[in-house]
């Protein structure tokens, strides 16, 4: 299998970001929505920083009325299957100091208390977004990074 391909594993799944990958999904949203350049994510911070002895970078964007956080791990340019994770805006910065991977994505989704599994629901709209299309998408070509690795969510009655 080419490394370009995406795929499912019992863990994971590929998603191609890359800049080939970028230029069909474009073309895609403009035939469905019509032109997509006034709907792209419009960034904020974009910040080098240090943590637990680690080179990060934190972006921030809005897309729609929502803010979103990002916090890059090492270095991502041109690399391929990234493991990418869903946390709580809260705690990001907690998280990124604690990860083990030399590189890794980290996205701020705010957990929605009212919801029956508030932490499946923030992994379920990571998914969607990476997966189909969507503001996080978007974001993420603007990192350099190839492809990313979406954790595949266990079947509900298996989840923790």
């Amino acid at each position: 299998m080419d490394a370009t391909d995406e795929f499912f594993s019992w863990t994971s799944r590929r998603t191609v970001i890359g800049a080939g990958h970028r230029a069909s999904t474009a073309s895609r949203l403009r035939q469905v929505h019509g032109d997509v350049a006034g709907d792209l994510p419009q960034r904020g911070l974009d910040i080098r920083l240090v943590l637990a002895g680690r080179h990060c970078r934190l972006i921030t964007f809005t897309h729609g009325g929502n803010d979103y956080v990002v916090v890059i791990i090492g270095s991502v340019r041109g690399r391929r299957d990234v493991p990418i994770r869903a946390v709580d805006e809260e705690s990001l910065l907690v998280d990124a100091s604690r990860s083990t991977s030399s590189a890794e994505i980290l996205i701020g989704i705010p957990i929605d208390p009212r919801t029956a599994n508030p932490v499946r629901c923030r992994e379920r709209m990571l998914a969607s977004q990476l997966c189909q299309g969507g503001p996080i998408r978007q974001m993420l070509s603007v990192t350099g990074v190839h492809s990313v690795l979406v954790p595949v969510l266990a079947p509900a009655n298996h989840a923790a």
